[in-house]
């Protein structure tokens, strides 16, 4: 699988989610707890041994819900973007790499749990701790997507 194909899985999952639950405007407290549990039904689906194809669609919810935490970011900081903007930013300085698939799906729990820190005076400024971040973790769910596309 290519970045462009990852990209294109992405960018149609937050198609989806737009038509289903339409733009989402939450506190990152929120945004925290459903990248959690989306994580959390990837290694549900490693445990089970999924078929790979399952493994596939819930680390794109993965980094899709990603993508959407750093368009609120945006927004917020007065930056509004898309997820093909999103996407772009992420990978004009990083390229995919062969490797374990656990590995990235590791990298993401660490980065959320960097997320959890942040205690700030105003969504401003929670905002633009968290896109630095957000930006890592969409690097790290693309990841896991080329990751368990070549197994």
């Amino acid at each position: 699988m290519t970045a462009e194909q990852v990209i294109e899985l992405v960018v149609a999952e937050r198609e989806r989610q737009i038509a289903k639950w339409g733009k989402q405007n939450l506190k990152l407290f929120f945004w925290i707890l459903i990248l959690q549990e989306e994580l959390g039904e990837v290694a549900k689906a490693i445990i089970d041994e999924e078929p790979k194809e399952n493994l596939l669609n819930e680390a794109v919810q993965v980094t899709a819900v990603a993508v959407q935490m750093c368009e609120w970011a945006s927004e917020l900081v007065g930056w509004p973007c898309n997820s093909r903007e999103v996407l772009g930013l992420v990978f004009a300085r990083r390229k995919l790499s062969d490797g374990l698939a656990m590995n990235a799906h590791l990298e993401l729990t660490s980065l959320i749990g960097m997320l959890c820190t942040t205690k700030h005076d105003n969504i401003y400024q929670e905002a633009q701790f968290a896109s630095s971040y957000l930006q890592q973790i969409v690097f790290n769910g693309c990841l896991l997507i080329y990751r368990l596309s070549e197994q």
